[in-house]
């Protein structure tokens, strides 16, 4: 036995010395992808560079009672850092065993910085992975590409993982992740099938997916995180959609999770709750029992909080600036308690919810407080028909409402019990746009309101004097009210921080959300005037290069940051071009490059949007008809469209059918243009759903004749003089779009 076990010990060792270097201090440099540790191991500090490939992961770690070491050396998998969307492969990848710790590890330029699977009692602690894949985002300031939404919903084949982690987690149980850091990526920290894991003290912020999420993982603590400007599908002033980005997301029977103290501010949705397709089928389950307590979710281009078809928690919270403080659909038994509420459009609002109750919040300053309905037609799915939907039974009591334009609008619900509310300042104390049946509104202390609206008949009994101590919470509730208890040395987000910017603040490039670091050319406004131009970033000296398209500008030089303004040539035809030269502070790009102070930066503002007259024309495509087919695509041009229509643009997303004349949601379009381009290079993006060929001087240029969600493809073109365009694009049912965006490249 003793040989043996020291044999053991020699193979094990002449392994290593194959794979791996030692230095005099006993650390040691990696020395080619594809290694194996197994034992406890301190890597000697300094750069390396393994390439990620689509199959392998550089670094495999697996065994027992183990810590490995990074010493904050710095792993890189991809050279060309200006093109995110094309890193791929694993940097590291914990297999099995137990009891593993890694520490101090800077990972960037792969796809999954750190997969771990079936692992337990996993330690990650003050590592950094940032910088990581990032899809190109093809929204652009005016109109929203649809490919740009994210799906979660198919977790059980391995979608999450597909679309690539910091951290990705699977089958890990009673892990630590702790203290990272995850910037200028794409999804953060993912959880897949994970129990009693805790997530504390991480720093995931500025990222174009979701910060934390889960996905059937119950029991897990996250708690004092910093999850702010997880966003995408934001323009000011023209949409304000989120595309499913998240602060937290919880999806798919995520159950008894704690979600405290964290601060997820400027999120597409700070908290984002889904009760997951299995509910969705068959009505079962949910994500429920969830405490959302202490957090901060305002400034969400979409919802504070989305909770659906769930019952949950939601404890003494801030949600302030958001299109929807909570959007609750279909939430039931969910109690919602002791938060605070600011501008808002909404503060609540739930549609179909049962068995819930309001109490002890403060409203201000918002358009609706609390909205609450039933829509008459429910479509025939698995939910509603497992299901009683109707909005009802709510206990609506002891709220603070300050200058609430409408405190209350109730619709097609029963049993709603409105008392011992205090309400000051409104324009119609409630609203009742259908009837209502058994609401009750008495016993609320109303003042410096003359339209009470619905609540007219109840005048004589309300204007109570009403205390702030607490009604007594059914036992339900109260036997979940289970607050948590605050973290030693917390992570602190000043209030003064948070509402430094507002939503109106979330700038998005083509990589995602900016974090006023580095130094950009931003349009922030197109008037009647022209175009005013924002220099944002660090202070610095800059002088104009070069124009295209700008008849008068404002400053040709100055000092950042600066406004710019400037007067196109042409008042209709948009063929604008902006370069500036800039000198100042040093500063890390949104790849993760460091600038020198003084080193000259370029910066570029264009766009390339000529006016144009389409000729569209919209064939109805029989049942019967194999639309894949493309020669039966043929056959219906031939025959009298069910519509024409002549637009300025091809940018369209059809939820339902567009025309009363188009029968079904199986239709055909053709679009047709004619134009002249000054001889260069152009980028041509299609985005469809579902197949579409472009067509140059009736030359294919581009199929995707395919059933497909919204995706977009770039089509490189070279022209000179006039052209004819043809887009032929059919939806096979459902949602539908088709948009062509063109960029000048030179």
């Amino acid at each position: 036995m003793p040989y043996t076990k020291y044999a053991n010990k020699i193979v094990q060792l002449l392994f290593f010395s194959f794979i791996l270097i030692h230095n005099v201090e006993g650390q040691i440099k990696l020395n080619k992808s594809g290694v194996t540790i197994n034992a406890t191991t301190k890597i000697l500090k300094g750069e390396y560079f393994l390439e990620g490939t689509n199959n392998e992961p550089q670094i495999i770690i697996t065994g027992e009672d183990l810590t490995i070491d990074f010493n904050n050396a710095e792993l890189s998998g991809n050279k060309n850092i200006n093109d995110p969307d094309k890193f791929t492969g694993i940097a590291v990848l914990v297999k099995g065993g137990k009891n593993i710790t890694i520490i101090n590890a800077n990972i960037k330029g792969y796809k999954i910085a750190l997969l771990a699977q079936n692992v337990s009692n996993l330690k990650v602690i003050n590592c950094n992975f940032s910088y990581n894949y990032r899809p190109k985002l093809y929204s652009q300031r005016e109109y929203e590409d649809f490919a740009d939404w994210l799906s979660y919903h198919q977790n059980d084949k391995g979608e999450w993982k597909n679309y690539g982690a910091a951290v990705y987690l699977e089958a890990c149980n009673e892990a630590l992740i702790k203290g990272i850091k995850v910037e200028q990526g794409f999804n953060g920290i993912m959880l897949n099938n994970c129990n009693k894991c805790q997530l504390i003290k991480n720093i995931v912020q500025f990222n174009s997916g979701v910060g934390i999420a889960l996905y059937r993982s119950s029991e897990n603590k996250i708690m004092n995180n910093k999850l702010s400007w997880n966003v995408r599908g934001f323009s000011n002033g023209y949409y304000s959609r989120g595309q499913d980005s998240a602060g937290i997301l919880l999806y798919e029977q995520s159950n008894n999770n704690i979600i405290a103290f964290n601060v997820a501010t400027h999120c597409g949705d700070g908290f984002f709750l889904w009760a997951g397709q299995t509910t969705m089928d068959s009505g079962v389950g949910g994500c429920n029992d969830n405490m959302i307590y202490g957090n901060d979710f305002s400034y969400a281009p979409t919802n504070g909080i989305e909770l659906t078809f769930s019952r949950n928690v939601i404890f003494n919270n801030t949600v302030s600036g958001c299109e929807n403080g909570i959007w609750g659909g279909y939430s039931y038994n969910t109690l919602i308690f002791a938060n605070k509420f600011r501008d808002n459009k909404r503060d609540i609002a739930i549609e179909h919810g049962q068995d819930n109750s309001i109490r002890m919040n403060i409203f201000n300053n918002s358009i609706i407080g609390i909205d609450l309905w039933q829509n008459m037609n429910q479509a025939d799915w698995g939910y509603s028909k497992s299901k009683d939907v109707s909005s009802r039974n709510y206990d609506i009591e002891r709220n603070k409402f300050n200058s609430v334009q409408t405190p209350f609008s109730v619709h097609s619900s029963k049993d709603i019990t409105i008392s011992y509310n205090q309400v000051v300042s409104a324009n119609e104390l409630l609203h009742e746009k259908l009837p209502n049946t058994a609401l009750s509104f008495t016993d609320n202390d109303v003042q410096g309101i003359t339209n009470w609206g619905a609540a007219e008949k109840w005048k004589t009994s309300n204007n109570r004097a009403i205390t702030s101590a607490m009604t007594a919470l059914p036992n339900e509730y109260a036997n979940r009210l289970q607050i948590p208890l605050p973290i030693n040395d917390a992570l602190v987000t000043t209030e003064e921080e948070i509402n430094k910017f507002k939503r109106k603040d979330i700038i998005m490039n083509e990589w995602g959300p900016y974090n006023f670091q580095y130094p950009i050319l931003y349009l922030d406004e197109k008037n009647k005037d022209g175009y005013v131009f924002q220099l944002f970033g660090p202070k610095g000296k800059w002088k104009i290069i070069n124009t295209r398209g700008i008849a008068v500008i404002n400053l040709e030089n100055g000092l950042s940051p600066q406004e710019i303004k400037a007067i196109p040539k042409w008042k209709d035809n948009e063929d604008i071009e902006l370069t500036i030269e800039w000198k100042g502070e040093a500063f890390i790009d949104q790849f993760g490059k460091s600038h020198n102070e003084g080193e000259p930066i370029l910066l570029n503002y264009s766009i390339f949007n000529p006016s144009m007259k389409w000729y569209m024309s919209f064939f109805n495509v029989p049942q019967e008809y194999d639309i894949l087919n493309y020669q039966n695509a043929i056959d219906l041009m031939k025959l009298k469209p069910e519509k024409r229509d002549t637009v300025s643009a091809l940018r369209f997303a059809w939820w339902v059918p567009p025309f009363k004349t188009i029968t079904s949601d199986r239709y055909l379009t053709v679009s047709e243009t004619q134009k002249h381009f000054e001889s260069g290079l152009y980028n041509f993006y299609i985005s469809s759903d579902d197949g579409v060929i472009v067509y140059i001087d009736d030359k294919e240029v581009f199929k995707n004749w395919s059933i497909h969600e919204s995706i977009t493809d770039r089509i490189n073109l070279k022209l000179n003089g006039e052209h004819k365009i043809k887009v032929i694009h059919f939806n096979g049912g459902g949602f539908a779009n088709i948009q062509l965006r063109m960029e000048r490249v030179k």
